[in-house]
């Protein structure tokens, strides 16, 4: 496979995405340029473009008819505006590849992680192995303790001649549902507004869970 501006080599780098999906790019190392086989679903990880990349503005590009390296049909050129300097790349309608040249994978990587900030914690699948375990294992304690408390509310109101009121079955199912909706959110939600929806659940939850436990 050449390169559809330089007919150089391409040699195979690995970039992140935010979602920390791998993606195999083709590196140019005569022009710097990249080619992905496919259009991206999610913006990739600007320290991983970096390594590869910087920033360069459009107008020093020159509009040029490319072909594509797998197919060999005509690319179609695709202009973005990105504050001032803007950017530019290339892409085949038939495969749905696309060239980058020298400076504008990256130009774009920074204005998408600007535009669309995340939260960093999540940005690896380890790191959301590890949270979503740790959810996991307070919502167990949690229930394990709330019934507990909901036996030791039983046995003390059948030694007792008063009626006594003790937790709810069907809250705490209730309150452990709602925990598992809000890990499932803050795990795996890919915006922000998912994310901070799901903590704000599992606080609620969390709270619930200390006043069948330790009483109002």
């Amino acid at each position: 496979m050449k390169c559809p501006l330089c007919e150089g080599e391409f040699e195979t780098v690995e970039l992140r995405t935010v979602g920390a999906r791998t993606v195999d790019a083709k590196h140019c190392t005569q022009c710097g340029g990249f080619w992905l086989e496919r259009s991206l679903e999610e913006p990739l990880m600007p320290e991983w473009v970096a390594q590869y990349d910087t920033p360069q503005p459009n107008y020093s590009l020159k509009a040029s008819d490319l072909f594509c390296p797998i197919d060999d049909s005509r690319l179609e050129q695709v202009d973005g505006n990105i504050d001032s300097a803007g950017s530019r790349y290339w892409q085949c309608n038939d495969c749905r590849g696309q060239f980058y040249p020298k400076g504008q994978l990256a130009l774009l990587t920074n204005h998408q992680a600007k535009t669309n900030p995340r939260v960093p914690a999540l940005a690896t699948n380890r790191g959301r192995a590890a949270m979503g375990i740790s959810l996991v294992a307070v919502l167990f304690v949690g229930v394990m303790a709330s019934f507990n408390r909901f036996n030791y509310q039983l046995n003390a109101a059948s030694n007792s001649p008063l009626p006594t009121t003790g937790p709810n079955v069907y809250t705490l199912i209730l309150l452990a549902l709602a925990y598992i909706a809000g890990t499932v959110l803050a795990v795996l939600g890919r915006k922000l507004p998912l994310i901070i929806t799901g903590w704000a659940v599992i606080a609620v939850c969390m709270l619930g869970f200390a006043v069948v436990i330790f009483g109002p």
